[in-house]
């Protein structure tokens, strides 16, 4: 599949979804501040198609992301925001921890496939329009159907590395997307704070720990080189059984 296709395909899930949302939209109660903001869009980068290394990182929920979903400007406006934050510069911009540790981790794993690209999400697609952290649960039951749109998200894109950084709390949700979950421990670290997740509808060399803000202040090279040394053996078996 070219870039093209990856666009096309995830455009047209987003548009079905979109509809879907309006369809199902009456004033989503909330709280007196607002409502849900707008669905996180995904837009790959150019090299995705052809590099042969390819991650997904997972953060928590959007935080008041272009602004109200009931002021909307559409699938491909969002996807524009998407390309223009992630692909085009806008994050490095940004200068978060989240951002900070995702540039490290890019940095490792290119050490081990030079030709890697990446793709950002979040747990929870459609945040609150007004403020930062989870939404609330109106909210969060209003964008059921964003759940199962991560789940096609992954059949379309095909991440090789999967990487939740999204803390123990958010399991749930990650499971509501994905179905049952194992975690496996990895190394020594209790499965609470690092844990690979088994699960047939993510790749072998899927994770998760806390969002980097917990990361940075409690050693956060050692869960990088933890997750990237992991990461070698799951890809490594996994692709001797493909090929």
């Amino acid at each position: 599949m070219n870039n093209e296709l990856f666009n096309n395909a995830l455009a047209d899930l987003y548009e079905k979804e979109m509809s879907y949302s309006l369809l199902n939209y009456a004033g989503v109660p909330c709280s007196k501040e607002g409502g849900p903001a707008n669905p996180l869009l995904i837009s790959p980068p150019n090299d995705y198609a052809a590099s042969t290394l390819k991650v997904m990182y997972f953060g928590k929920e959007t935080n008041g992301y272009e602004g109200s979903f009931r002021e909307s400007k559409g699938v491909q406006h969002l996807m524009r925001i998407y390309d223009a934050f992630a692909n085009q510069g806008g994050a490095r911009k940004y200068g978060k921890h989240f951002w900070n540790a995702v540039s490290k981790f890019n940095s490792a794993f290119s050490k081990v496939d030079r030709s890697i690209s990446f793709t950002w999400n979040n747990v929870i697609k459609v945040g609150k329009d007004w403020s930062m952290g989870m939404p609330p649960e109106s909210v969060v039951k209003w964008q059921q159907n964003w759940f199962r749109v991560i789940r096609k998200e992954i059949e379309i894109l095909k991440p090789d590395i999967v990487i939740f950084m999204s803390g123990p709390h958010y399991d749930k949700f990650i499971e509501g997307i994905f179905g049952p979950l194992t975690l496996v421990k990895v190394g020594s670290r209790p499965e609470r704070q690092l844990a690979r997740i088994a699960n047939c509808n993510l790749p072998p060399a899927s994770f998760r720990t806390y969002h980097p803000n917990y990361l940075w202040r409690n050693g956060f090279y050692g869960y990088l080189t933890e997750i990237v040394s992991e990461s070698c053996l799951q890809i490594g078996t996994a692709r001797k059984t493909i090929y």
